[in-house]
């Protein structure tokens, strides 16, 4: 008797335990897990808890109950919205309705997963002293919005059938008796919400490609504001002091002496000229535009103008290799970069103007426009000796092309780079080693100490790197250098580097620049170095997204694939952007060695008010020795040199202007004051800055 009621029991207890199965493994355990995972996310908002305790722990029981209670919540509003929609579509005489709702949601909500630890990055600091938690949260963030842009991206039509009348065939002969006729399809309901909003954007899209200026309207509004704010924050940084004679002072008193006749002379450099450390030709070229404006304004708001001037190849590249959304994309992307701010904030740079011109060579080669390819490479071959090196690996890409004729020009832009490159090197600088360490030239291997021990530049360097992989492979892991390598990939989602083997060739010499380095500015947000990089970078992702396009993976459809990437590396860079970027305020952006001044006090006002003046009590053709950060602020002059550096090497000074902060070394700072006190007349003292004329002869006073 009781057999009878149990075993029916049993077999409904299986069945419904079969149907759990099921249902977990159908979808239903990745629908609990964004459920929890939406709700993780939303109950420290909620509950306004200070971010940083989660990474403490240190929450209290009654914020723990109240939070598990609001995850609760969200997590079951969550599954409900998972079956609202499943009964809505069986309600339309679908089938499976809940298996493609949990399949189909499942996959647009992915992000979600993702969620849980993008709230950490609202713990003020974690940027500067988490770095890579920081940056693999935005890249797995940017990875998941992929994933669910692929699959909220509207699917493409179907093509029609063909309209062609089918030839003449043998006669039907009897058939199979006819069967029930098939069920009606059922009529598709509206369209979700958000493909309706995708629909609309795509439209809206197109309505702005149909008018030639909307692109270039877009790339306005973009680019200018964001110059503008540029320039305000540079200029706040520069008078409060945060710029130096290296490299501002540097650049500016280079304009000067050109423009007094005297080319690429430098007088903070012992050597006198620029072409000892490096040969820039086109600051010859620029400075009569210098002369319009002789000041240091000047230079940091022509670097921001230069630099933002590649929105326009990388627009026409992405439109000409994709289409112009795509170009857009990537404008967006460039503007949005954190190591391109760092690289405006700090002082002025030559190497900066490569970056507009490498992506107008990539542009012209690929359209096949060599009268422009040409001209810009002879403009590019003058920003810094060293750039033959990264025009060479273009022509390289090139000559691994499939056209013909490109393959030609490949040819021709290696043998122009290499013969420049050597001219340059053996009779226009003083060292013809690349790194300057022979001849006397301003021997820069120290920047590569960890591989170079007895100076023999370049050949040791090279030598070195390939005599001891095992070291080398400790080196380029090193935590600063992975945390570099993050800044300039996880913005793109790593396309640069599925551009293909050929193109991918020309990051070399920035990489190995930057990654064999030993000084941390070498490979470190917020200097010019990265933009070696970048500057080849940049071009190289559409022929990623046109690479994912072409050959979609797993039978995946490839448009959408493409701008899934795009998505997804838009939302990395918007959060990158956020941490390590100049446009808000955070902890992780650097321009150069400290943190830029964002906004000026009323002491640096006062400050800079009063170095001015009294620079005005100098007379112009004075010898004026200045401590790094004045330099910049008078490096117009010709006979201007660094104190303490130049001291005792240069000619007979005249006038001082040192402020005591720079003298970071005790002996400089009892030397300074031993000064005062014999030889030199205190003049003005004000905001640690001290203004000294000589009194006695330079022999005695020394």
């Amino acid at each position: 008797m009781l057999k009878r009621y149990i075993t029916p029991l049993a077999g409904r207890l299986v069945n419904a335990l079969e149907a759990l199965r099921d249902l977990l493994t159908g979808g239903g355990a990745l629908a609990l897990l964004v459920a929890l995972c939406m709700g993780a996310f939303v109950w420290p908002l909620w509950v306004d808890l200070e971010p940083a305790r989660l990474l403490s722990n240190q929450i209290s029981w009654a914020t723990r109950t109240r939070g598990a209670a609001v995850m609760a919540v969200t997590a079951a509003l969550v599954l409900g919205l998972y079956v609202a929609v499943a009964l809505r579509r069986r309600a339309m005489g679908r089938r499976g309705a809940l298996q493609d709702t949990l399949r189909d949601l499942n996959r647009r909500l992915f992000f979600t997963l993702a969620l849980p630890p993008l709230a950490l990055l609202r713990v003020k600091g974690i940027e500067d002293k988490q770095p890579l938690l920081a940056l693999l949260i935005i890249a797995l963030f940017g990875a998941a919005v992929a994933f669910s842009a692929y699959h909220l991206w509207p699917r493409p039509a179907l093509e029609p059938e063909s309209e062609l009348e089918p030839g003449p065939g043998p006669e039907p002969g009897p058939g199979p008796e006819p069967g029930p006729e098939p069920e009606p399809e059922p009529e598709p309901g509206p369209e979700p919400t958000p493909l309706r909003w995708m629909r609309g954007a795509a439209r809206l899209g197109a309505w702005a490609r149909r008018r030639s200026w909307g692109p270039w309207a877009l790339l306005s509004l973009m680019s200018v504001p964001l110059g503008v704010h540029f320039f305000r924050l540079t200029l706040a940084n520069h008078m409060a002091l945060k710029t130096q004679a290296a490299d501002l002072g540097y650049y500016q008193n280079i304009f000067a002496q050109t423009w007094a006749g005297d080319w690429l002379a430098v007088s903070f450099l012992s050597s006198g000229v620029h072409y000892s450390v490096h040969f820039d030709p086109i600051l010859i070229l620029l400075t009569p535009l210098y002369a319009l404006h002789p000041h240091p304004e000047f230079l940091l708001g022509l670097q921001i103008a230069w630099v933002l001037s590649a929105v326009a190849p990388l627009y026409l590249l992405g439109r000409d290799l994709l289409d112009r959304g795509a170009g857009l994309a990537l404008a967006a992307l460039f503007l949005l970069y954190p190591l391109m701010h760092g690289l405006l904030f700090y002082d002025f740079h030559s190497i900066a103007l490569v970056i507009p011109l490498m992506a107008w060579l990539v542009w012209a080669s690929e359209r096949e426009r060599w009268r422009v390819f040409y001209g810009v490479l002879a403009l590019a071959l003058l920003v810094r000796e060293d750039v033959p090196l990264m025009t060479a690996l273009l022509g390289l890409a090139l000559f691994f092309s499939a056209s013909r004729r490109a393959r030609v020009h490949g040819l021709i832009v290696i043998a122009l780079s290499a013969a420049y490159f050597i001219v340059v090197k053996r009779y226009f600088m003083i060292s013809d080693d690349l790194l300057n360490c022979s001849k006397g030239g301003s021997c820069l291997a120290f920047y590569f100490e960890d591989l170079i021990f007895a100076g023999e530049g370049t050949r040791e360097l090279g030598l070195s790197a390939l005599s001891n992989p095992q070291f080398l492979l400790k080196f380029l892991t090193r935590p600063a250098k992975l945390v570099f390598i993050g800044h300039l990939l996880i913005p793109l989602l790593a396309a640069p580097l599925l551009a293909g083997r050929k193109r991918s060739l020309m990051l070399l010499y920035g990489a190995m620049i930057c990654l064999l380095s030993s000084r941390e500015p070498l490979y470190k947000l917020g200097f010019q170095y990265a933009g070696l990089i970048f500057a080849v970078a940049f071009p190289l992702a559409p022929y990623a997204w046109r690479r994912a396009q072409d050959s979609a993976p797993w039978g995946w459809d490839g448009r959408r694939l493409r701008w899934a990437l795009i998505i997804g590396a838009l939302s990395a860079s918007v959060l990158a952007s956020w941490k390590y970027g100049a446009i808000v305020e955070n902890q992780g952006f650097r321009g150069g060695f400290s943190r830029p001044t964002r906004a000026l006090t009323s002491k640096d006002v006062a400050r800079y008010d009063w170095l001015l003046s009294q620079g005005e009590l100098i007379p112009t053709d004075a010898v004026l020795y200045l401590s790094k950060t004045l330099a910049p602020h008078f490096a117009d002059r010709l006979k201007v040199y660094r104190y303490p550096h130049q001291w005792g090497q240069g000619p007979d000074p005249d006038y001082m202007l040192v402020r005591r902060a720079d003298l970071r070394r005790r002996d400089e700072r009892k030397r300074f004051d031993d000064l005062r006190k014999r030889g030199w007349r205190l003049l003005a003292q004000g905001h640690g800055i001290y203004l000294l004329k000589k009194t006695t002869p330079p022999s005695q006073a020394r």
